[in-house]
C-alpha cells in the first residue's frame, strides 16, 4: 500500500512538471512578440543588444557616482557633538518675581523667610545641566543661564548635575534627581 502511495504521488509530481514545462517552452517572451518575425529570426542579437544598452547605462551611472564621490571632501573639520550657543539663543521671557522679604544687608535672613523661601524652592525641579562655556540648566521645563531667574529664583551657579538658586538672599542648591 504504502508503495502504491509513493507511486502516485511521484507520477502526480511528473505530470505536473511536463505541464509547466511545456507551457514555459511553448511562450514566446513579450518583448519577441512586440518586435515581430525580425525579432524571430534573430533573438540573439536582439537580446545582446538591450544587455549592451543596459550595461552602458548602469555604466553610466557608476561614472557619475564615483565622479561624485571623488569630488566630496572627507576632512571631518568639526566636532558633532559641540554645542554652538550661536546657534541655539537663549530666550529670556519677562518673568514677574513674586513678593519675599528682602533680608536688610549684612543681616542674614530671618528664620520665617528661610522657611517660605526652602518651601517655594522644593517646587523647582532641575531635569537637566549642560557644562559649556555657556553653561545651561534646565528647570521645570524651562532652558536658563546663570542670572536668568525663575519663579522670583535667580540662577547663580550651574554644575554638572546640580545648580545653586537665590532668592531673598537665601541660597538653594538644586540637583538632578535619580532615575
Amino acid at each position: 500500500a504504502r508503495n502504491k502511495k509513493q507511486t502516485f504521488v511521484l507520477g502526480a509530481l511528473v505530470l505536473v512538471g511536463l505541464v509547466l514545462g511545456a507551457r514555459v517552452l511553448s511562450k514566446r517572451p513579450a518583448s519577441a512578440k512586440a518586435a515581430g518575425p525580425v525579432a524571430e529570426l534573430v533573438p540573439e542579437r536582439a537580446s545582446s543588444l538591450s544587455s549592451i544598452m543596459a550595461s552602458e547605462a548602469a555604466s553610466t551611472v557608476n561614472t557619475e557616482r564615483d565622479e561624485y564621490i571623488r569630488r566630496i571632501s572627507h576632512d571631518i573639520a568639526r566636532d558633532l557633538f559641540e554645542f554652538h550657543a550661536d546657534l541655539y539663543p537663549l530666550v529670556r521671557p519677562p518673568q514677574p518675581d513674586l513678593p519675599v522679604p528682602a533680608a536688610a544687608p549684612g543681616h542674614p535672613p530671618g528664620q520665617a523667610t528661610e522657611e517660605l523661601v526652602r518651601t517655594r524652592a522644593a517646587e523647582l525641579e532641575l531635569q537637566s545641566t549642560l557644562h559649556s562655556e555657556i553653561p545651561v540648566a534646565v528647570i521645570n521645563g524651562r532652558v536658563l543661564a546663570v542670572d536668568d531667574t525663575i519663579d522670583g529664583f535667580r540662577v547663580v551657579e550651574i554644575r554638572s548635575g546640580s545648580c545653586v538658586v537665590e532668592q531673598a538672599g537665601v541660597q538653594v542648591h538644586l540637583a538632578i534627581p535619580p532615575d
